[in-house]
């Protein structure tokens, strides 16, 4: 994981070579990007929000079959979140 020093966010520097966010690559307003409403909040069986099991950030969304952080940009299938929560839904 490493921290932009330009926007403060956190992004996976294994994927990601320079910030997605400043680079426009997460997050630029493109359908499928984060800030597409189409991503829903993820939530536990008891309706509270997940948090992302790589940074912790409680930003966890859910759009077209694969789970992502808002903050770190990672990407989770419907089995890594199980894994992680147990039963789980999107809305």
């Amino acid at each position: 994981m490493q921290v932009c020093p330009d926007c403060g966010r956190f992004y996976d520097d294994s994927i990601f070579a320079s910030c997605p966010f400043c680079e426009g690559i997460l997050g630029d307003g493109e359908p499928g990007d984060l800030d597409d409403p189409d991503w829903e909040f993820v939530y536990d069986e008891e309706n509270n929000p997940v948090a992302c099991p790589s940074c912790g950030a409680p930003d966890l969304r859910y759009y077209d079959g694969m789970g992502r952080c808002v903050e770190c940009g990672m990407s989770f299938t419907d089995e890594d979140i199980e894994d992680e929560v147990g039963p789980w839904s999107h809305f």
